[in-house]
């Protein structure tokens, strides 16, 4: 397979590659948000700066872009709880049920492992000082997100861009584009497409869950040592992922300790996406 295809194994890909956007999808994206670019949201003023390092304050109405329930405490919990102290606005975009760590259970089938997910992450949300209408749950399939070339992928640009016109983002954080997760390279994939058609100005970030990294570009270190208890408190409302809830799949996943210890830091790694006009500039 392509790098574009997304391996039928959920697991995490160890020759995980960076991702990219070939400019064929443009074409057909192209027009049915040709309106959202006319109207997107200006990006914020620190962005005009050139401060590579911006108050959180400054960051304007955040977008944040999930694969997973779990996703948005873990790569950004410190600077989504800074963000509720600071009083800005805040959309969490949540695209997968999560119901692939547990495909083997009989207790928890997918539908009642679904509600579960959902309700951790509205609770780990509070935690972090945003309330339920902040959230948005798209219900994907867990592990099937679509890349480039697959189907589906255009309809996932679609629902992102959609969300994102009506939001108007100032800042945008995705997963690292080399991300070893396929779900991962998948949203951060079809986030860049939704952005560049719908939030343009939109400043984009990428954080880190299970690694990916890129010593040629930028990286904001954001100081999280003062909010680091209330992205504990919000991970300890992810309990299934914890091996708190289910205990009938031997082969159900939980969150190896190393990523815990990590997630745990007083610092939180965002790397900055250069923004530009079409997918073939930027930068890999």
């Amino acid at each position: 397979k392509s790098m574009w295809s997304a391996p039928s194994n959920p697991a995490i890909q160890k020759d995980a590659k960076p991702v990219a956007l070939r400019v064929s999808v443009w074409p057909v994206m192209r027009e049915p948000f040709r309106a959202m670019r006319a109207g997107a949201t200006e990006a914020p003023p620190w962005t005009k700066r050139g401060d590579d390092n911006p108050a959180v304050a400054d960051l304007g109405r955040t977008l944040v872009l999930a694969p997973h329930p779990d996703d948005e405490t873990i790569g950004c919990g410190g600077l989504l709880a800074l963000l509720g102290q600071a009083g800005v606005a805040v959309q969490v975009v949540v695209l997968t049920d999560g119901t692939g760590s547990h495909r083997h259970s009989r207790e928890y089938p997918a539908a009642r492992l679904r509600q579960v997910r959902h309700r951790e992450v509205k609770a780990a949300l509070r935690a972090l000082g945003h309330g339920a209408p902040c959230l948005v749950s798209l219900g994907l399939p867990d592990g099937g997100l679509p890349l480039l070339g697959e189907a589906g992928f255009e309809a996932v640009i679609s629902r992102l861009a959609e969300i994102a016109h009506r939001f108007g983002p100032h800042t945008v954080l995705m997963p690292m584009r080399d991300d070893e997760h396929p779900d991962h390279r998948a949203t951060f994939a079809a986030g860049l497409a939704a952005c560049l058609l719908a939030a343009p100005h939109a400043r984009r970030f990428e954080y880190q869950v299970w690694g990916g990294s890129d010593a040629k570009r930028r990286v904001w270190h954001l100081d999280i040592s003062d909010v680091l208890d209330a992205k504990r408190r919000a991970l300890t409302h992810h309990q299934s992922q914890l091996g708190q809830v289910v205990h009938d799949d031997p082969q159900g996943f939980i969150l190896p300790p190393e990523l815990l210890a990590r997630c745990m830091l007083p610092v939180e790694d965002y790397y900055f996406s250069d923004r530009g006009p079409c997918p073939e500039n930027e930068k890999q």
